[in-house]
């Protein structure tokens, strides 16, 4: 029974001719968009919190040598 609903699925998203097919492309970039943006958010994030730890320790005012 579950055999013939996964397979009739499957039958319904790779047939060029259908409706199936056009989703299953759709819902692929889909993913593909939304892993991108969350990646380049994570980028932003990362890159921000690198700078601001170079700011803070460029900010530590260490005494010169003397010599």
């Amino acid at each position: 029974m579950i055999y013939e609903y996964i397979e009739n699925a499957i039958n319904y998203f790779t047939d060029p001719d259908g409706l199936g097919f056009p989703i299953l492309i759709a819902s692929g970039l889909g993913a593909i968009l939304y892993l991108m943006n969350y990646v380049g958010k994570a980028d932003a994030k990362a890159s921000r919190q690198v700078e601001d730890k170079k700011d803070s320790i460029n900010r530590i005012n260490f005494p010169q040598k003397p010599f």
